[in-house]
């Protein structure tokens, strides 16, 4: 009858509205897998591109013994260089070129540092480092602009994470384990070629499985007048402040800190085990600031606030190293904390703005060439720390780095 059949009719509907429910909760239950997926693939690129530079600095008193500036600046200005041009590029080489060769080199410059004893080769290895790294940095967070504005946060948490995981790895390995330093940098050489696994066979195939390749992207890269203008705003807003705040930041880490080395509370008396402590307590700080993006945002109109509060920081480790105003560590390890957490916070809040404030047709090339802040920062501290350390060394009648 009439009844029944409407009453078997609003039983198929509901069957099949259940079924289109289900089929629409398996899709959404996909997507969310596959942005998860992406975002646990951008932190593992930012901890493995940052692990390197992590690793070397914490070694610099081996590497080349008193010479940490010297590191530094070894560590900066090829890589610098390199982030001034890539806007001009990068776009002629594909994504999947350059973050094989960034693996490759960042792999073999640990190669390089542990084999062999000339300072000259080991500063080349160095050089390579820096290359690799530098791209690396350019080329992920251009890649960002691909995907969810989250991989930004994720990359800066992974580059946070390699501040532990390096500086961690390099004291567990020498100061727990007992290895020499070259031991260490040997036994660390595979890692950048992770990031090679995770992108070819992971990020890659997905972005294929959407027709995103890297041949198939519509942005363009070089300085049109449009471009040429946004870099003007952006040096203001973003890219001055964040160079302050490394400045002040790689000042103290490799100008200031490798003279606090003496203090009676402490049963590490000029000991690099003491200096590569420091690393870790600061890579702390820059993990948990670098993190945070998801919960705490600064606006950019108050980023202008890190640098300051940066170089007053750099102002009370000054006068520590040459007045010696406390005999006690666990203050010195509560600025370095602090200063980490400026200096993550700077990073990853400028990258998140410039992604919210960038027209999408712009993006990649922006966060791409905003890269430069960071660089030209340690850069200059790079040069300020070559005359720094010794300068600090002779006040403290103490023979300066040969």
């Amino acid at each position: 009858n009439d009844m029944d059949q409407e009453g078997d009719e609003a039983e198929n509907r509901l069957v099949s509205g259940s079924e289109t429910f289900d089929e629409e909760s398996d899709v959404q239950d996909e997507q969310y897998n596959e942005e998860r997926i992406i975002l646990a693939a951008f932190w593992v690129f930012g901890l493995i591109n940052n692990f390197a530079f992590v690793v070397f600095l914490s070694a610099a008193e081996n590497l080349l013994q008193n010479m940490a500036g010297v590191v530094l600046l070894a560590a900066t200005v090829p890589g610098l260089l390199l982030k001034m041009t890539v806007g001009f590029w990068a776009d002629r080489v594909s994504y999947n070129a350059r973050i094989a060769w960034v693996c490759m080199a960042s792999s073999v410059s640990f190669f390089i540092a542990s084999e062999f004893h000339s300072t000259a080769v080991r500063v080349l290895g160095i050089v390579l480092m820096s290359l690799a790294g530098s791209l690396g940095e350019a080329t992920f967070l251009a890649l960002t602009s691909h995907f969810n504005r989250s991989t930004i946060g994720m990359w800066s948490s992974g580059t946070g994470g390699a501040g532990i995981v390096g500086a961690g790895s390099y004291v567990a390995l020498t100061d727990w384990l007992g290895l020499s330093s070259r031991n260490a940098l040997r036994f660390c050489g595979p890692t950048p070629l992770i990031s090679g696994v995770v992108y070819f066979f992971i990020v890659n195939r997905r972005q294929n499985d959407k027709k995103r390749t890297e041949t198939r992207h519509t942005m363009q890269f070089g300085f049109t007048e449009t471009r040429q203008r946004l870099f003007a705003s952006m040096l203001y807003v973003f890219i001055i402040p964040l160079m302050m705040v490394y400045y002040a930041e790689y000042t103290i880490n490799q100008g200031i800190l490798p003279t606090l080395d003496q203090f009676p509370s402490s049963n590490l008396t000029d000991s690099p085990i003491l200096y590569a402590r420091y690393q870790v307590l600061y890579q702390i700080g820059v993990f948990l600031s670098r993190s945070s993006v998801r919960w705490i945002q600064i606006p950019s109109s108050r980023l202008w606030l890190l640098p300051v509060l940066q170089f007053l920081n750099l102002a009370i480790l000054m006068t520590e190293a040459v007045f010696r105003w406390t005999s006690r560590i666990t203050i010195i390890y509560a600025f370095i904390l602090w200063e980490g957490l400026l200096g993550g916070a700077a990073y990853v809040n400028s990258f998140d703005q410039v992604s919210q404030t960038t027209p999408k047709s712009d993006r990649e090339w922006a966060l791409s060439v905003a890269t430069v802040g960071d660089g030209v920062g340690v850069l200059f501290a790079a040069i300020t720390d070559s005359i720094l350390e010794c300068s600090i060394r002779k006040w403290q009648d103490r023979p300066c780095p040969s």
